[in-house]
């Protein structure tokens, strides 16, 4: 966490080059959404794109699932204009997403989901990439890298009559980073060091 300029993706960026032979790392950019409804689409889609050509097994169940949460169903069949309905049994969401979460537990390395300029996202998209993390997509031996301004987030969660914003943060974020902004006079000095 940090004010817009204190080098939150410079940390990414720092960070993911540490961790690039222990993780499967995931690149997603909500702010290329344009509607909090497809913040969950992209993101599922950004999944499969990213780990399928490693993990073909994946693909199936990111993509049935990411479209039971999208309330998509069966349709009837039709033979000779009239309409059938055929007793299938389907998954839950619930089950789906057990499933999958199970899938990714037995993964040889976890998946780490690279979020950045949160604070960059409309209000409505920045309570939709919460809830997917807290709720839709926890799934098992994945970990997520989040970089945003704490003050608008909680400002966003405060909107949406979450009375204890910090609370609610620290229950989707259990360890944070807060980097502080480096003072001008330290960034010349070290920038003089190296020159010499």
């Amino acid at each position: 966490t940090g004010e817009w300029g204190v080098g939150k993706t410079t940390f990414l960026n720092l960070l993911e080059r540490e961790i690039v032979e222990k993780a499967e790392i995931v690149h997603f950019n909500p702010w290329m959404c344009r509607s909090p409804e497809q913040v969950t689409n992209d993101f599922f889609s950004s999944l499969r794109y990213q780990l399928s050509p490693k993990y073909s097994t994946l693909s199936k169940s990111l993509k049935e699932y990411a479209r039971s949460i999208n309330n998509l169903t069966l349709t009837p069949h039709s033979a000779f204009g009239i309409e059938l309905s055929l007793p299938i049994r389907e998954e839950s969401l619930y089950e789906k997403k057990k499933n999958l979460s199970d899938k990714f537990s037995r993964l040889p390395r976890p998946v780490v989901v690279v979020i950045d300029d949160v604070d960059r996202l409309e209000r409505e998209e920045v309570f939709e990439v919460l809830r997917l993390i807290r709720n839709t997509a926890d799934l098992n031996n994945t970990i997520y890298l989040v970089a945003y301004d704490k003050e608008y987030v909680t400002t966003v969660l405060e909107e949406k009559n979450i009375k204890d914003a910090a609370s609610y943060l620290e229950k989707i974020f259990p360890v944070e980073v807060h980097l502080p902004k480096v003072e001008d006079y330290l960034i010349w000095e070290t920038l003089y060091e190296d020159l010499n």
